[in-house]
């Protein structure tokens, strides 16, 4: 049986809410329970981004206002079952605008 990938957006329009922390626990929950994963931190205004600290071999930084860093999620859902994208402070009402018109191929 074949799972559709999901989507989990962790966000919100104002900074220092506990949006890392909350992502690093849904990560961990998802490994728990031997859910594939990958994340995309959002925060490319530090080098490293906040998330891939913790998850460097799953975590990829983007910038959503980029449309080629657009692709890079959008190209890329099915290939986990849960994608989880931390959206940084002030992006999260664009963010889910521009996921709302996305819609994953039917298999």
């Amino acid at each position: 049986m074949h799972s559709k990938p999901v989507i989990f957006v962790v966000g919100a329009d104002k900074g220092g809410v506990g949006k890392t922390t909350v992502t690093r626990a849904f990560l961990d929950f998802l490994d728990a329970h031997g859910v594939s994963n990958r994340a995309f931190d959002t925060e490319n205004e530090v080098a490293e981004g906040v998330r891939k600290r913790f998850f460097p071999e799953r975590t990829e930084i983007v910038n959503l206002r980029d449309s080629d860093d657009q692709m890079k999620v959008f190209d890329t859902i099915s290939g986990a079952t849960a994608t989880v994208i931390d959206v940084r402070a002030g992006l999260l009402s664009p963010t889910l605008q521009l996921l709302g018109g996305y819609r994953l191929p039917r298999s």
